[in-house]
């Protein structure tokens, strides 16, 4: 193995950590003086998280138990911090006397048990993720790893590593301990990966010895023992990262203010969507309001239906702007007059019949709105317009009437009969920047003042695009490749520099199939890629190819030269392929397998070029075939067959992402992608709550089910910003209650699949397909109060809670009535019931440190991620024993809440028993020690 990796060469593994076999060690013993913190340094606040969340966060899903090294006089309050964030995993450690760091590490050996150790000095909050995991992954990787060291090359450094012929670090240069420092040198980040027997065996041996003991601190140094962790074989290996931002520690408040400003930078993903017009809209907008996103929307302009082709058969040279002007439209302020102004006159169309004069009068007296008597909407915008812009949008108005008048002269009459005002204004700019195209798309951008990239793939080249369908119909321009047509599947799509001429149309007619793509192949061109999009696909964490009309929108795009090797080569970005969910005019025949396969045939330009599908698709999001709500005809949906699909199944991200006919729900796929960046990338963004997922199970529950859904029904989340769905499921019922759910259209309605039984399998079959963020879990018995589950959600929803229970004793005045109530005084029942509830809740208290009040609370709220993580096996009411213990087992807390409760009679169909009860109990027994 190398003794040096570059980081940009690694390519992760998500199953390459073990955290078992990591422990995290945290020199943090100094001060804030510096800083002017009267508290220890590791609890400075860094863009409102101390030092030591940062640290937690980078490192958290790596290590099993964390040990800090801390003076006496910052124990406290350090402790206090960490009972909130990591409860149960971590060990204090105290240096009495700060002696150095090799001091420091050496109070954690006998705490440390695991085999590795990952020692992290405890102001260093610049390390990415992506970093730990790299590290991790290689040291993990090595037959005999003794120590595998994250360094940079950098100016200045504060430490060097001098190396010979062989890459073998043979001496460590400390500027603090006067060494010579080169101008460019390789520097240490704080970081170190040890074997941990080979580090405290070092330290125990050199503790006394001058070798580490700094000529001018006399501190007992790690440093300089790096070179005894060398060996002839692989003991030591380098990872070389490539951002010397990531060795910066927090000293003083210069530091702090560099940092900050890094920090701002690394939390924002780079998000590229190759779109068409209306495809992505939902998709688009999500993201765009998301503020740690970077939006860049890469958009082909060979539209040329309507308006959009009279426009370009107008004005020679001209590529199809309505796509553009889609995207840009979309990305307008329209919560402000002047945007909302803006986007109207962007979007709206000239009424039908408007006469040629009667659109150079427009043009002419734009900004005279008041004698635009024939164009009143048009005229109302203009008064909204900010003057800068109405200005712009007054010259290019005047530009394309000056153009008109010209073409008039010729008997080249512009046809203003509906056209899009949109377009004229495009036109108009495009005249005004000198015919450059991808000048124009930017400079209405401009004007318009969108926070988001759109951006021409190409360099602009005038292409026309055809298409030729398996029957041997030729789709002679690209309004015809988007209209209604057979169900024969389009074989292939060109772009040509001309439309084919009447004599070329007559020739191909009487070609065979074969022969017309060959003489249509020979007449193709791929275009060149705009250079601006080089940068945009090299910096993206994010690739995104969205869904749209394919032949057009999407798969041109894909044909420019150079893209797919541009895209192959950024190992480090996520690529996510989103299906169609519903078939459009040019692919009623394809399925998600075709539609990938031609995908990246276009992306290797027709197979001219060699890539690997892993370069180009990361994930595949895939609309699920479990359609028994289905918001279309079950015929209209992309069709999806998991035997068939050719590439790996564990890339596949099947959900139902529908939110309205064929729409994506753009809030679901954020929030997948949210999940996508901060499992497999070295960032972390904020996931915004989208929807309340509430799961209603019932067996025979005919009398109270009707009102139970129509109180769910009218409950309303949206002050808090969250959708609903209502999920029914039916665990095999007798009477009328699946019928009764079916009647309403609000609710989902789904029934236990063939062999599966009880309430903990009707509440995981509906977590399966819930769509939502956040899990609600709700009974159809009416023994519950609706309106408590807005109390639970907004608890969950404000705070960093992951869970919250509704409970019945909180709020409960007098128990032993109630009980007596519920079982009809049978002293039995009554005395299994009472006591048996507080067994649960004290074998929770005993085994997993939780005193949980309420453990058979039917009313429970969970986020989706979390519960998703449990892998709920329950079937019964022993699953809410599994649920208490496996978040015990994963330290979560639980947040009680009171809730309201009248309470049924077993005589009114109240099911549950003292069985189970028992099967509870074992529960919590099982999962304490068995895997979860």
């Amino acid at each position: 193995m190398n003794k040096i990796i570059k980081i940009k060469n690694i390519i992760l593994n998500e199953e390459a950590t073990n955290a078992d076999q990591w422990t995290a060690i945290i020199p943090a013993a100094g001060k804030g003086s510096r800083l002017g913190h009267d508290k220890p340094k590791i609890l400075y606040p860094i863009l409102d998280k101390s030092i030591l969340q940062h640290i937690i966060e980078t490192i958290s899903e790596h290590c099993s138990r964390f040990i800090f090294i801390l003076s006496k006089e910052g124990e406290q309050l350090v402790r206090d911090e960490l009972q909130k964030i990591i409860p149960g995993k971590f060990e204090i450690v105290i240096q009495e006397t700060p002696r150095g760091m090799a001091d420091a590490i050496l109070k954690a050996e006998k705490s440390t048990k695991t085999k590795n150790s990952l020692v992290i000095w405890g102001d260093q909050v610049t390390v990415k993720r992506k970093t730990i995991a790299s590290a991790i992954q290689i040291h993990n990787s090595r037959k005999n790893p003794l120590l595998t060291l994250p360094t940079v090359l950098k100016t200045k450094p504060y430490i060097h590593f001098e190396r010979n012929q062989n890459q073998t670090i043979t001496h460590v240069f400390q500027a603090r301990e006067s060494s010579n420092i080169v101008k460019n040198g390789e520097s240490d980040i704080g970081v170190f990966l040890f074997d941990t027997k080979e580090l405290f065996k070092i330290l125990n041996e050199y503790k006394n010895s001058d070798v580490a003991i700094g000529e001018s601190t006399q501190e007992y140094n790690l440093l300089p023992l790096i070179p005894k962790f060398e060996n002839e074989s692989d003991g030591l290996v380098s990872i070389q990262i490539e951002d010397e931002f990531e060795s910066i520690g927090v000293n003083t408040k210069e530091d702090v203010q560099k940092i900050e400003e890094f920090m701002k930078e690394q939390n924002f993903v780079n998000v590229v969507v190759f779109s068409g017009g209306r495809g992505t809209e939902t998709i688009c907008k999500s993201l765009f309001q998301h503020p740690q996103i970077k939006l860049k929307v890469l958009v082909n302009a060979y539209d040329d239906g309507l308006s959009t082709g009279a426009m370009r058969r107008f004005i020679p040279g001209l590529l199809g702007p309505s796509d553009f002007r889609k995207n840009i439209s979309r990305f307008i302020d329209t919560n402000i007059p002047s945007g909302k102004a803006l986007y109207t006159l962007f979007e709206i169309r000239l009424p039908l019949q408007t006469s040629f004069d009667e659109g150079i009068f427009l043009l002419n007296n734009f900004l005279n709105y008041d004698a635009l008597e024939k164009f009143p909407k048009i005229a109302d915008a203009i008064k909204n317009l900010k003057v800068e812009t109405a200005n712009y949008l007054n010259d290019y108005c005047k530009l394309f009437s000056s153009y008109a008048m010209e073409q008039a002269a010729n008997n080249n009459l512009f046809d203003f009969n509906d056209c899009s005002f949109g377009n004229i204004l495009f036109a108009g700019c495009y005249l005004k920047e000198n015919q450059n195209f991808n000048q124009t798309v930017s400079k209405l951008s401009e004007v318009a003042n969108i926070k988001c990239d759109v951006i021409n793939i190409t360099d602009g080249q005038n292409l026309v695009l055809t298409g030729l369908k398996e029957d041997g119909t030729y789709l002679i321009d690209e309004a015809q490749i988007v209209s209604p047509q057979n169900s024969s599947s389009i074989k292939d799509i060109f772009l040509l520099e001309n439309y084919l001429n009447p004599e070329e149309l007559d020739k191909i007619q009487s070609m065979t199939l074969e022969q017309k793509h060959s003489y249509l192949t020979s007449k193709q061109v791929f275009p060149e890629l705009n250079q601006e999009v080089v940068p945009v696909i090299k910096n993206a964490d994010i690739v995104i190819y969205g869904p749209g009309t394919q032949h057009s929108s999407l798969f041109p795009s894909y044909i420019t030269k150079d893209l797919g090797e541009l895209i192959a080569s950024n190992k480090a970005s996520q690529k996510i392929f989103i299906s169609n969910i519903l078939k459009d005019n040019e692919i009623q025949n394809e399925t998600v397998s075709s539609l990938t396969q031609k995908l990246l045939f276009y992306m290797k330009r027709k197979n001219s070029i060699e890539l690997e599908w892993k370069d180009i698709i990361s994930t595949f999001f895939i609309q699920t075939s479990s359609l028994e709500n289905a918001k279309s005809d079950n015929a209209s949906y992309v069709t999806f067959d998991q035997d068939a699909f050719p590439y790996a199944k564990n890339n596949v991200n099947l959900l139902d992402w529908e939110s309205a006919s064929g729409a994506h729900s753009g809030d679901q796929v954020l929030a997948e992608l949210t999940s996508i960046v901060n499992n497999k990338l070295s960032k972390k963004i904020n996931r915004k709550n989208f929807k309340v997922s509430i799961v209603v199970p019932a067996l025979n529950e005919e009398k109270t089910l009707k009102q139970v859904l129509h109180d769910l029904d009218l409950l309303n989340f949206m002050d808090m910003g969250l959708l609903k769905e209502i999920i029914f499921v039916d665990g095999g019922s007798t009477d009328h209650s699946y019928e009764i759910a079916k009647e309403n259209k609000n609710v989902k309605s789904l029934k236990l699949p063939v062999g599966e039984f009880g309430r903990g399998a009707a509440l995981r079959h509906g977590i399966k397909n819930a769509t939502g963020d956040i899990i609600a879990f709700f009974p159809s018995d009416a023994e519950y109060d609706t309106k408590d589950l807005i109390h639970l959600i907004k608890t969950l929803n404000n705070n960093e809670n992951s869970v919250v229970f509704g409970s019945r004793t909180v709020k409960c005045i007098n128990l032993d009535l109630q009980i007596k109530e519920v079982y009809n005084n049978k002293f039995k029942d009554y005395f299994v019931s009472k006591y048996g509830g507080m067994l649960l809740s004290s074998i929770s208290l005993f085994l997993y440190n939780r005193f949980v009040t309420d453990p058979l609370t039917s009313l429970k709220v969970f986020k989706k991620d979390l519960i998703d993580d449990l892998n709920l096996k329950s079937s019964g009411f022993d699953l809410d024993g599994e649920i208490i213990a496996k978040l015990g087992r994963k330290r979560v807390f639980i947040n009680e809440i009171p809730v309201k409760y009248s309470p049924r009679t077993k005589k009114d169909g109240k099911k549950i028993t003292m069985l189970d009860g028992i099967k509870c109990i074992i529960n919590l027994l099982k999962f304490k020690y068995s895997e979860i």
